[in-house]
């Protein structure tokens, strides 16, 4: 039985908490803001960690794990700007992280899908794209992590500057973010024309797909050294 320590016991943390008991895993930690990660590790000796924390939180988390020999998935979004440094300490210092902004394996299909069209829809200049997603008012982020991973493969295919939540900013790809009520997460990638719009669309219903994702990933990186971004490798994690 897989031994997993929980940083953080937010909505994610909760979620997989309940959603390992239907599983192979065993939660032997849960580690927030009243406990310390390396006394906790030290203590109950994990064979994986999943971190769902914040932005200010979660560069030391996953160096903790890394310098513990601990391997680790994190879901925390709103950090990009640090993901290469984590990756170089990642390799330098021969840890096992995985990170993701979605680990639902639909979002991961969409993800798929966004490619293809904006790669078809790029020679059709009467079509205008623009993102927009949808999460509940808790979510301190904005926008998510998937529309900015969602962005960065439109981009690809267009000579956008830059992702921006301003739609006044010529040359810059627009994304919508709404927070209202309890909503876990809706993404569109929005094709728009004088006379119709094309629109691919994921819509999230429960939170348990991300607990599923998160720890099949787990799974996966306690036997894969390195620094993986999830969906560079989902399809091989849910077909393992």
């Amino acid at each position: 039985m897989i031994k997993i320590a929980i940083i953080g016991y937010g909505k994610m943390g909760k979620e997989i908490e309940s959603t390992a008991q239907d599983f192979n895993y065993q939660i032997i930690s849960i580690i927030d803001q009243n406990n310390n990660l390396i006394d906790e590790i030290k203590k109950h000796k994990p064979d994986v960690a999943i971190e769902f924390t914040n932005a200010n939180a979660v560069v030391n988390n996953i160096k903790t794990c890394v310098d513990m020999r601990i391997p680790v998935v994190s879901g925390t979004t709103g950090w990009d700007n640090e993901l290469e440094e984590i990756k170089e300490y990642t390799l330098q210092n021969n840890g096992s992280v995985l990170w993701g902004s979605n680990f639902n394996l639909g979002v991961n299909l969409w993800f798929d899908f966004v490619d293809y069209i904006s790669e078809k829809m790029k020679t059709y200049e009467d079509y205008k794209v623009r993102l927009e997603e949808i999460h509940h008012i808790h979510k301190l982020d904005k926008p998510s992590g998937t529309a900015i991973q969602a962005a960065q493969i439109v981009m690809k295919h267009y000579n956008f500057k830059n992702w921006s939540l301003d739609d006044k900013e010529e040359d810059y790809l627009n994304i919508k973010s709404i927070r209202q009520g309890e909503e876990v997460g809706t993404h569109s990638v929005i094709f728009t024309s004088l006379f119709d719009q094309i629109t691919i669309e994921h819509k999230n219903f429960s939170r348990k797909t991300l607990a599923i994702g998160a720890l099949t990933a787990a799974n996966w990186i306690i036997d894969h050294p390195g620094f993986y971004i999830f969906h560079d490798v989902y399809q091989e994690i849910f077909n393992q």
